[in-house]
């Protein structure tokens, strides 16, 4: 599937991922002129990293940690849990929530 003028992205974090993620694809998603928004995904725990370009310049990441937090994408005008985003998923023993 491809979408030809993506607003939002997500990813799911691994470890064999994590400097790509991080640095490359930020990089490389700038060049996507539509993108607003680049959320990454923690699997191990209810974390996630998201990044916000506004006109030209991406800013963040910000961290947002704990099933009792949410999202907010003001120009879409939604919001989303990150309790909704984990519904259902069983974390390794240790993890925060």
């Amino acid at each position: 599937m491809a979408a030809t003028e993506p607003v939002l992205l997500a990813e799911i974090l691994s470890t064999s991922s994590f400097a790509r993620d991080f640095v490359e694809k930020v990089r490389d998603y700038g060049d996507v002129p539509s993108l607003r928004f680049y959320l990454i995904i923690s699997h191990e725990e209810p974390r996630v990293w998201l990044w916000v370009r506004d006109c030209e310049a991406w800013s963040g990441p910000v961290e947002i940690a704990g099933q009792d937090q949410t999202l907010v994408f003001d120009s879409l005008k939604i919001s989303l849990s990150l309790f909704d985003i984990y519904d259902g998923v069983v974390f390794p023993s240790g993890a925060s929530r």
